[in-house]
């Protein structure tokens, strides 16, 4: 019974600790590098200066499948202006090649990026699929979105105008 309690309360200070670690609005948004499918880098830190819609998919994740036509609107729309989407795929053991094919097959107009490791995903506490971060000018978390539904274009759509515009959250808005 006391080792129980020890467990318990072990792991309840591990979380009270680790929650100011989450990848929360308004901090600066956790660093990675990773490759698309091409074999080219992006690292988050060099793309300061644009709004960067980071979203966490993966394959077999239907929910994530039905928004990629979403998300390639958002891409086209928002190119020219100093938007830029990454979907960051968690597929673990799906080779490059069948990812490729994947993304040819529902035409993805958006770089792709492997995290084969699951470590950027794990830094951004990215477990449930699709989690979406905003990205603002600075480098910093503007937005965080769990889950898709219907309305969820046009809310990323008014997030992604306002930060283009410099006008990021309200105070006191999430």
């Amino acid at each position: 019974m006391l080792g129980t309690r020890v467990f318990i309360w072990l792991t309840v200070s591990l979380l009270l600790v680790a929650l100011p670690l989450l990848a929360q609005e308004g901090q600066p948004a956790p660093d990675f590098t990773l490759q698309d499918l091409e074999g080219e880098s992006y690292t988050l830190s060099e793309l300061k200066g644009k709004v960067v819609l980071l979203d966490f998919w993966a394959t077999w994740c239907k929910p994530c499948v039905v928004s990629i036509p979403h998300l390639n609107k958002l891409s086209l729309r928002f190119q020219e202006e100093g938007f830029l989407l990454l979907g960051i795929n968690v597929d673990r053991f799906k080779s490059i090649s069948s990812l490729k094919r994947f993304v040819k097959q529902y035409e993805i107009n958006y770089p792709v990026l492997a995290d084969k490791s699951g470590k950027v995903a794990a830094r951004y506490r990215a477990f449930a699929l699709p989690t979406s971060f905003l990205i603002n000018e600075e480098g910093r978390i503007a937005k965080r979105i769990f889950g898709s539904s219907p309305t969820l274009q046009k809310e990323l759509e008014e997030e992604i105008e306002k930060l283009l515009k410099g006008a990021g959250p309200e105070e006191g808005e999430e």
